[in-house]
Parts: C-alpha cells; sequence; structure tokens
C-alpha cells in the first residue's frame, strides 16, 4: 500500500513538474512574440502607393470619403452605408453567381492581399459597447480564418464632432475610445495591427475631431480630413527597407 502511495506521489509530482515547464515555456515564448511583434508600425517615411495594389479597405460610410477623394491611389475601397461589424458579417446585401453573400464573404472572394478594416462608428451609435466589442471580435476571427497569408490592419473609429453625439448619443468620445482600445487588444491577441487615425484628427483640446475634418454631420469626413487619414494610414503599414 505504501508502494502505490509512493508512487501516486511520484506521479503528481512529475505533472506538476512537466505542467510548471509547459508554463515557463508558454512564457518565454509570449515574450519572444513580444518581442518580435509590433502591433502599432510608425514608419519614418510614408508607404508609397505600389503599397496599396491588391490592397482594400472593408468599412462603412466614413470610409467612403477615401475613395470618393481618392486620397492614396491604388486603394479600394468596398463600404456600404450603415454598416456595422455584426451587418458585415450577417446582412447579405450582396449577389454572386444567384448566391446572397455577405459584405465579408464577398470580400473573402476578393482575395485582397492587405486588408484594412474599418467599422465600428455603426453599431456604437445604438448598441451596447460590450456588445459591438463581441461582434467585432466576430469579424476579426472569419476574415483571418478564410483569407489566409492576408495583412490585416485593423483602423481606428475616427473622432466626432458634438452634434453626431447630440443625435446618437452612444457615439460618444469616450465610447469610441474604449471600443479604440478594445481593437487594439483585439489586434494584439490575433497578431494583428492597430492604425490609429483617431488621435491625428483630434483638436487640440482632444475632445473632437479637428475642425475642417468633417461634414457637418460630426461625422462623416471633407476632403481634409480624408487626406489626415490617408496621411496617417501611409505612416502605420507595412515595414520600411532597411
Amino acid at each position: 500500500m505504501n508502494t502505490i502511495k509512493r508512487i501516486v506521489c511520484l506521479a503528481l509530482l512529475l505533472a506538476l513538474l512537466c505542467g510548471d515547464g509547459l508554463a515557463l515555456e508558454k512564457c518565454k515564448l509570449q515574450k519572444e512574440t513580444d518581442e518580435t511583434f509590433t502591433v502599432q508600425i510608425q514608419r519614418k517615411k510614408p508607404a508609397p502607393d505600389s503599397w496599396f495594389k491588391k490592397t482594400w479597405i472593408m468599412g462603412d460610410s466614413v470610409s467612403e470619403s477615401l475613395a470618393n477623394y481618392e486620397v492614396i491611389p491604388n486603394l479600394k475601397v468596398f463600404h456600404k452605408t450603415g454598416q456595422s461589424p455584426r451587418g458585415a458579417l450577417r446582412n447579405h446585401h450582396y449577389v454572386v453567381d444567384g448566391k446572397y453573400l455577405t459584405m465579408a464573404e464577398r470580400m473573402v472572394l476578393r482575395k485582397p492581399q492587405k486588408l484594412l478594416l474599418m467599422l465600428g462608428s455603426n453599431g456604437i451609435d445604438h448598441e451596447k459597447l460590450s456588445s459591438v466589442k463581441q461582434e467585432y471580435h466576430e469579424l476579426v476571427d472569419y476574415l483571418i480564418e478564410n483569407l489566409p497569408g492576408c495583412e490585416i490592419y485593423l483602423l481606428a473609429v475616427t473622432p466626432v464632432a458634438p452634434v453626431a453625439t447630440k443625435r446618437y448619443p452612444k457615439l460618444s468620445m469616450a465610447n469610441i475610445q474604449s471600443f479604440n482600445e478594445e481593437m487594439m487588444e483585439i489586434a494584439k491577441t490575433h497578431g494583428l495591427h492597430y492604425v490609429d487615425i483617431f488621435t491625428p484628427l483630434l483638436s487640440e483640446d482632444g475632445k473632437r475631431i479637428q475642425i475642417g475634418f468633417n461634414t457637418g454631420d460630426g461625422i462623416h469626413l471633407t476632403q481634409k480630413g480624408a487626406q489626415a487619414v490617408a496621411d496617417a494610414i501611409r505612416m502605420q503599414v507595412g515595414e520600411e527597407k532597411k
């Protein structure tokens, strides 16, 4: 009986030691990953037009301004007014070969080499923030799974003016900042890059979007605002040649 007890104790001890070893190895791997991967890229020079070949933005009407003003040559913009992360994953608005597809499914068929995801403001404006975060997480999971090898960048939600928050109380600067922080965490979790197009558009006091960067509704971008977004994107994507 004593022999059996000794064997059991020895087995438990070995299990604990192995578990600790695996934990240490996992921590070591995580540390190496953190050291070699940068969530936010900061370039010294803007990315050239050639970088944006076979690059798409998938977004709502805020991203539409990038197409309307053609601020980044070669960049293709796939947008839909009122599109939310949930809608992009669940609403079947597109028909291809007689089959109804969601925005996410349609994008997968385009087979982009690089994808900039610019969604979130629609959703924050009327849903619980926790729900929008979960829906965005699910959308990112789907895109990663169905676009292997594609470079995916998560673009921050842009700031708004008080007139927008007055119309949509949930679309506040505080909620936008909270959502953007969650987006950065999603990027870290999946080894993706986060592009901050929120900070470059802020007013000096940091309380609203800079005057002149958005239209009268406080949400959509003017040509000047679209150019500021384009400039911010160029400085935060890809890798510079050494």
